[in-house]
């Protein structure tokens, strides 16, 4: 270990100045307004994960630390799969979250370097569902699954981490409605901004689980933009699935269950994990993870008939999604309508005006951007290592 924290630190209530606990070592990872590092508490001897979160760079952005705090708070130690909070403090300049030590990585890196097997793959999305079934049963819904916020212990056993963007929903009342995740790990609902919930989650958990299989994610890329609707997804994953003919036939239903365009005919994650691609490949160890550290602060989520209900708004925003792609055809037949007709117009009449003319774009929807939610794609999935 190396440098210490400050001298003295603050916890979150500003309750009196106390010792510092944590001895800060070795950095496992960084971003925009954090850095992660090892910290060894100074009696036990303990090691943890330390999210050190800079006040300065997060200015204007306070809430997403606070709702990370929050949803971490009311998630229990017991948990499968999901990162736990030992402790948290502040200093003058910095927020510390106290996490479980996960030594193996992100996800991310181990897809990268193509060390995942076929059976491996199996295990941690078995892994990574089981996480989600664990939060959704607590009434959360993440809304950033990637393969960056999925850590691996030093044991190689999956745990789902970074809460910033996570609700606590209860799915009788009105759907999220805000514009939030990472591109291209974004369900269509998300997108086209009528209203989402947990069916997020379980969209990217395909979209996940399809780029293990082929070493590509779909829906990311420099390539040539896609309008996503459900003719061209289902044409989008028959050219994934040509490309990459060693996925096999349980790997596809499993990835195509889940990357369906309405949230209605998604599996749930109590569906993905009854799924037989998840059973096929035998694991030696069935127990899932667990933190091995109880958190003084876990209280239960209440939020009535949530786990019972996991979809009951579902319904209402497969009907607004259908009203968005009758309104973006609508609008996009009128523009070919006009455009065909000034172009009949121009093709006989010349001058300046004519050379200026340039054909209509679609017009923007109330919310920003295109009528049609725009995905990104590579041109060429690699094939499975």
């Amino acid at each position: 270990m190396t440098d210490t924290t400050q001298k003295h630190c603050y916890n979150a209530q500003q309750r009196p100045t106390v010792p510092c606990k944590y001895r800060a070592g070795r950095e496992l990872g960084h971003g925009t307004y954090a850095v992660v590092k090892e910290m060894e508490h100074i009696s036990t001897g303990q090691r943890f994960a330390g999210k050190i979160i800079n006040k300065q760079k997060m200015s204007g952005h306070e809430s997403s630390i606070h709702n990370e705090l929050s949803i971490l708070r009311q998630l229990h130690a017991t948990l499968p799969h999901v990162l736990t909070l030992v402790d948290y403090f502040e200093t003058p300049s910095s927020v510390y979250l106290i996490t479980d030590l996960c030594t193996g990585g992100e996800l991310f890196d181990h897809i990268r370097r193509r060390t995942l097997t076929p059976p491996t793959c199996v295990k941690l999305i078995r892994q990574l569902v089981q996480g989600v079934l664990s939060l959704h049963h607590s009434g959360v819904v993440h809304r950033d699954l990637k393969p960056e916020n999925c850590l691996l212990t030093d044991a190689g056993d999956l745990v789902i981490a970074d809460f910033g963007m996570a609700r606590v929903v209860d799915e009788r009342e009105k759907p999220l409605t805000s514009l939030c995740g990472t591109p291209g790990y974004m369900a269509p609902e998300m997108l086209l901004r009528v209203g989402h919930g947990k069916p997020v989650d379980m969209w990217a958990v395909g979209v996940i689980a399809c780029f293990m299989m082929t070493g590509s994610n779909p829906f990311q890329g420099s390539g040539q933009k896609l309008a996503l609707t459900e003719r061209s997804l289902d044409a989008l994953l028959n050219h994934v699935w040509s490309m990459c003919p060693g996925v096999g036939p349980y790997a596809r239903s499993f990835i195509s269950g889940l990357l369906q365009y309405h949230p209605s005919r998604r599996m749930t994650a109590e569906q993905a994990l009854a799924h037989p691609w998840l059973a096929y490949y035998p694991t030696p160890d069935a127990s899932p993870y667990v933190s091995p550290y109880a958190s003084p602060y876990a209280s239960p989520v209440l939020v009535g008939a949530a786990a019972a209900s996991d979809y009951g708004v579902v319904p209402s925003i497969d009907a607004a999604m259908a009203a968005a792609q009758r309104q973006a055809k609508s609008e996009a037949q009128q523009t070919l309508a006009l455009n065909h007709l000034l172009a009949m117009y121009f093709k006989t009449n010349t001058g300046p005006a004519a050379a200026a003319w340039m054909p209509l774009t679609p017009p923007s929807t109330p919310g920003g951007g295109s009528s049609a939610a725009l995905y990104s794609r590579e041109t060429s999935p690699s094939h499975v290592p």
